[in-house]
């Protein structure tokens, strides 16, 4: 267990990385990127030809008090003879005394193409940030830095993307934030800002054998001003249900991913990273757990599978 003093030296020390003025990757991070495809891209509204939600949780960093945590539920479906598709992605984040809630309402039109589909998506809504200097212990009982009191605002949000996919082969490019903006109404010259980030997404499924498939994936995060960071996946897929693999994120660490997919079209995921920097010394990982279900798919009863 780690002593009073390490848990707010790691408090410090994830401030500094996620809320400081530098240009890091700010977005939300997701191991099942390709479950919860709406997260990141608004152009992946309505793709699944049904009505689908995905619900998702992620402890990051474990064992580390203050480290993030990510509430998700993702809601869309197409309408129109599924040429548009609407969706809600709501997100609950929250780092240290930081809370960051986001509505968004997101919207996709669908092109047929001799290959696949071709979508073009858009996403508006509203991001609360909440401070709660209050909650910040000091030794000296008047520190003029958390004198301010807590402090929460709202911001817009805007985004944008483009959702390619057919039976074999998926690829995405998005922004999910347009408009970069201050996250401190205090400090509007010197204070953190939120800047745009830019996610390219690729994958494919290949056949091994009549009951084992490989669905092989990317995805590339990019801000500017950062490292560019890449996440690099394998899933075994095995008789339609048992999903099983790995990734590996640059300048990060590794990824166990497993799902299973029920003949009903509901299904589970769990994934666990284990960092290769220096935060392994204070944290054995992080945890995400995630459960989807396509109503329409239950409703009428056709049982194929979906795998992007």
């Amino acid at each position: 267990m780690l002593s009073y003093i390490d848990r707010y030296i790691g408090i410090i020390l994830i401030s500094f990385c996620f809320c400081a003025q530098v240009k890091a990757q700010q977005q939300q991070m997701y191991s099942h990127y390709t479950a919860n495809g709406l997260a990141i891209n608004p152009a992946y509204t309505g793709s699944r030809d049904a009505v689908s939600g995905v619900l998702s949780y992620r402890n990051q960093w474990s064992q580390i008090d203050g480290a993030p945590v990510t509430q998700t539920l993702g809601v869309h479906a197409p309408v129109w003879h599924k040429k548009i598709g609407l969706g809600l992605n709501i997100v609950n984040d929250v780092i240290g005394i930081s809370k960051n809630f986001s509505l968004m309402s997101t919207y996709s039109y669908r092109l047929k193409l001799k290959s696949g589909y071709l979508r073009f998506g858009v996403q508006a809504g509203v991001v609360n940030y909440r401070n709660n200097w209050s909650e910040v212990i000091t030794t000296d009982e008047v520190d003029a830095a958390f004198s301010g009191g807590d402090e929460s605002f709202w911001k817009p949000n805007f985004g944008a993307g483009l959702y390619f996919n057919n039976q074999k082969f998926f690829a995405g490019l998005s922004v999910p934030v347009l408009i970069p903006h201050q996250l401190n109404d205090n400090n509007p010259v010197n204070g953190a800002k939120l800047y745009q980030h830019y996610f390219f997404t690729a994958g494919t499924l290949l056949g091994l054998s009549p009951k084992l498939q490989l669905k092989p994936s990317f995805l590339i995060k990019y801000v500017e001003g950062a490292p560019v960071q890449a996440d690099l996946n394998a899933m075994f897929i095995f008789n339609k249900a048992f999903w099983f693999g790995g990734s590996y994120r640059t300048k990060d660490g590794v990824v166990f991913t497993m799902q299973y997919h029920t003949k009903k079209m509901l299904w589970i995921g769990y994934a666990y990273d284990y960092p290769l920097t220096d935060l392994n010394l204070v944290t054995k990982g992080s945890h995400e757990i995630f459960i989807g279900i396509d109503y329409q798919k239950l409703k009428s009863k056709i049982l194929s599978p979906r795998y992007f």
